[in-house]
């Protein structure tokens, strides 16, 4: 019965989850994009929603909803424009200024947009209830918190195919360091940099490792065009995200866009899902061969992030699921996570054997303090994606279980048994990510796109 249920909710294709699923919004089409909001709970539960805005005329503003929950949900309304105060004109043919649909449980709204007069105007979101009162959340901007992307930018004054290059990173949110070249020849090429809290001063040499993790230090690399596939749960999604930087995979966007010339980004998410819903519904297979015939180009670098709610489930839910469970129980649990992510990861290396593939390690958002599991099961789950390194050496993990280790301050606590890294947090696991993709550029095998 529960491989039938898993069937059901990720049948071919992949993109139905049970309803239609909608597309996201993506940075193909806008250049700046809010954090995620959560609806209040007079409108709906397990409801949230993003802004996004193009910055070059005709200025436009998107909003999309994504309900969470096991129910349908409806939603009814207005975005207005409160710098002008006037409502935001839906569909001009219509005059229709109220939005109005249907969210199906699990699953993305459709994308509403509109012709803005500015996208630094003040947005403000305005909800009908059910029972006819008004609810309106706190009115946004664009001035206040985020800017377009990306967010630093290298300005080179000197000759760069001589010396040693110098970076210097000042302590202002939009960085434009200088850089330098001395006279000593060129020695070997530096080395990653490693995962510390970054200094207000830092340097890359020829043989020093760089003390920064914002902006790893980046080698050229040949332009091959290929897409960077995020996939996962409500992590991947953003949720929780409430900091200027974003969530983690549009920190990990916008670092690969700049580094890996061709590359374009992609966000498939399936909120409430753990390895066993992509291990035995054979939905990697199919999400994996549809991405290159959409897209129309391989994927050349992917970031695979599934098992957070693991600890957020009984097992009585399912076989992979730990939460309450003993030390012993989840160390023996463990395992039948690790023969998940196995089959995952043969689904990926069988579709795509040269992808560049960076799998999240699950973060004890406790900090140790064994709330929803021991401690040691998390050390047990940890390990078990590291033994799976020798059987598949081209994956690289990103060691979010390291990165946020002891610091239950990265994640909010909201009581609902789904903690969601905070800024910190998603400042943390990006930082983890990027050390992994820096200096590793994609290289093609035999595809039709690459003759």
């Amino acid at each position: 019965m529960r491989t039938l249920l898993l069937l059901l909710f990720l049948i071919v294709p992949v993109s139905l989850c049970f309803g239609q699923r909608q597309p996201a919004i993506t940075s193909a089409d806008y250049q700046i994009f809010s954090p995620f909001y959560k609806v209040p709970s007079a409108v709906g539960d397990h409801l949230r929603y993003r802004f996004a805005w193009t910055n070059s005329a005709p200025c436009t503003i998107a909003v999309q909803f994504t309900n969470d929950g096991i129910q349908d949900q409806p939603v009814y309304f207005i975005v207005q424009d409160q710098t002008y105060d006037q409502n935001l004109l839906f569909d001009e043919d219509h005059n229709f200024y109220f939005g109005r649909e249907t969210l199906k449980a699990q699953s993305q709204g459709r994308i509403w947009t509109g012709i803005i007069r500015d996208y630094k105007d003040v947005f403000a979101l305005k909800f009908l209830t059910p029972d006819g009162a008004t609810v309106e959340q706190e009115p946004v901007s664009v001035l206040d918190t985020w800017k377009a992307r990306p967010r630093f930018t290298f300005t080179p004054t000197v000759d760069l195919t001589k010396g040693t290059p110098t970076f210097t990173r000042t302590a202002t949110a939009t960085v434009t360091p200088t850089l330098t070249r001395s006279p000593t020849p060129l020695g070997p090429k530096a080395t990653p940099p490693d995962t510390s809290t970054p200094t207000l001063t830092a340097t890359c040499t020829a043989t020093a490792t760089v003390t920064f993790t914002a902006t790893p230090c980046q080698t050229p690399a040949p332009k091959f065009a290929s897409v960077f596939l995020v996939t996962g749960d409500s992590y991947a999604a953003g949720e929780g995200s409430d900091g200027p930087k974003g969530p983690f995979a549009y920190q990990a966007r916008d670092a690969l866009l700049k580094w890996y010339p061709g590359t374009v980004f992609d966000l498939f998410v399936l909120p409430a899902t753990e390895p066993i819903s992509w291990a035995n519904t054979g939905g990697m297979p199919v999400l994996m061969k549809n991405v290159p015939i959409e897209k129309k180009m391989p994927i050349g670098y992917m970031l695979l992030e599934t098992g957070p709610m693991c600890f957020y489930r009984l097992n009585s839910e399912f076989d992979d699921d730990c939460h309450n469970a003993t030390l012993s129980e989840g160390v023996s649990i463990s395992y039948t996570y690790q023969k998940y992510m196995d089959t995952i990861l043969k689904d990926i290396y069988d579709a795509a054997p040269d992808v560049n593939l960076v799998v999240l390690s699950i973060p004890d958002s406790s900090g140790g303090n064994a709330h929803y599991a021991p401690s040691g099961v998390y050390e047990a789950y940890h390990q078990r994606l590291l033994e799976l390194q020798a059987k598949y050496p081209r994956m690289r993990i990103a060691d979010a279980y390291k990165a946020t280790l002891g610091h239950s301050e990265y994640f909010h606590h909201n009581n609902d048994n789904r903690d969601h890294p905070n800024h910190l947090g998603q400042d943390a696991i990006a930082d983890a990510i990027l050390a992994q993709f820096a200096n590793w550029p994609y290289k093609p095998g035999k595809h039709p796109d690459h003759k």
